[in-house]
């Protein structure tokens, strides 16, 4: 495998082609001869990491040399599908042939998905915390859309379950990590932090999941939880998202109380918690939890719209306030400004960070390349909101009333 990958690695850095010295020294680079033809991987690579499988983190050194030459070979198919005229180099014969670079990347897509799924993702659980392969790894990951990702995590858990080994490496950082969330508190929040960084590096699937559950059941957690968090790498937040999507999906919780009236404290605290964390990292991805909102919506359902209200309140300090004083009601009949400032709650409106994590939620709502979710968002909030009304469903009226305020609360959020 390492006599395979590592020619093709050297040639992925700059369009190089290997020549071996007579002795075995070192390699020799020349540049090669059609830099911007498609290079194409054989077929046996991808034979032998699936042969290989999570075995591949016995070399931690081939491992990531195998990340960057997938991450080479995919990154060559998408800049030859935006040409449309890609030139095509058998590994074989050497020769340039022309292919349908949708072929090609559609190809290459199957290859990058089978690798991940079956060999690099299994191979990081198993080795000791290493953030540089992550990292590496990270990079093939981010050049696939996110509804590929997070089924390449979903499929990562079942394999867990498949392999005694990984089973064993899974039970392990859940009990690591559940003992290090007992001691966690704002007095030892560096030294704790680091050690579950250091334990999700290698699990951030497993470990994620533990934190997000305790966060569920205990909220004061969710500040120190998020504090401890500027040790995770992208990998860790992406899967964060994933984890946070796949609570508010399952099935077999109720999201509201007996009383049909407040929402459940997990549901609450989980909300709480994606606010706090997207407003104080930058690198959260928001994509998918609109996406998914999106969704819910289509079905009519609306009470993870909460939710949305956290990210709109973190994020761009727009609270939407039930009782409110005399003097604020009075400032709300003034300008813009006047209106601010009687509910901008002390933070000021040239704040860097706010402007910031304003702008990340305006640019996660409407992306300059993937689809924008602003309108059809803000036009299923408001249909939801007089669905509640009409095809209400509720015992007493009491309830539907406030299904109704919540869902027209959400909507001057939004809309502000």
């Amino acid at each position: 495998s390492y006599a395979l990958v590592r020619p093709l690695y050297l040639a992925k850095l700059g369009s190089f082609s290997v020549l071996e010295d007579g002795q075995g020294g070192e390699a020799e680079l020349k540049q090669n001869a059609h830099p911007s033809a498609f290079v194409e991987v054989n077929k046996e690579a991808f034979q032998m990491l699936s042969c290989v499988g999570p075995y591949l983190h016995r070399d931690a050194l081939l491992l990531q040399k195998v990340c960057r030459v997938l991450r080479g070979y995919y990154s060559s198919a998408l800049l030859h599908m935006s040409n449309q005229g890609a030139s095509y180099h058998a590994p074989d014969t050497g020769e340039i042939e022309r292919k349908d670079p949708r072929l090609l990347l559609k190809e290459a897509r199957l290859r990058i998905e089978e690798a991940l799924s079956l060999c690099l993702l299994p191979s990081l659980q198993l080795l000791p915390a290493n953030p540089a392969i992550g990292l590496e790894i990270w990079e093939v990951l981010s050049l696939l859309p996110y509804e590929a990702r997070y089924r390449l995590y979903g499929e990562w858990e079942k394999e867990d379950e498949r392999i005694p080994m990984l089973l064993a490496a899974r039970q392990t950082s859940k009990l690591d990590t559940r003992r290090i969330l007992k001691r966690l508190a704002k007095e030892n929040l560096k030294q704790l932090g680091r050690m579950v960084a250091k334990i999700a590096h290698a699990n951030p699937m497993t470990v994620l999941r533990t934190i997000v559950h305790q966060i569920e059941a205990y909220k004061d957690m969710i500040t120190p939880v998020v504090d401890a968090f500027k040790y995770l790498t992208q990998l860790e937040y992406d899967v964060l998202e994933y984890v946070v999507i796949e609570r508010l999906a399952q099935g077999g919780r109720e999201k509201l109380k007996e009383d049909g009236l407040n929402l459940s404290d997990w549901l609450q605290s989980l909300a709480s918690f994606w606010g706090h964390l997207c407003k104080k990292y930058p690198s959260m991805e928001l994509r998918g939890l609109f996406q998914y909102l999106v969704n819910q919506l289509k079905r009519g359902e609306g009470i993870e719209l909460v939710v949305l209200q956290e990210l709109i309140q973190q994020m761009a300090n727009v609270e939407y306030t039930e009782n409110m004083t005399e003097e604020q009601l009075e400032a709300m009949s003034g300008g813009e400004t006047l209106r601010y400032q009687a509910t901008s709650f002390g933070i000021t409106r040239n704040n860097k960070a706010l402007l910031k994590s304003t702008n990340r939620l305006r640019g996660a709502l409407l992306p300059r390349d993937d689809p924008k979710l602003a309108v059809p968002l803000l036009l299923l909030i408001a249909q939801h909101r007089s669905s509640v009304v009409i095809d209400a469903d509720a015992p007493y009226i009491k309830m539907v009333s406030e299904q109704f305020d919540r869902c027209h609360g959400t909507l001057l959020q939004y809309v502000d």
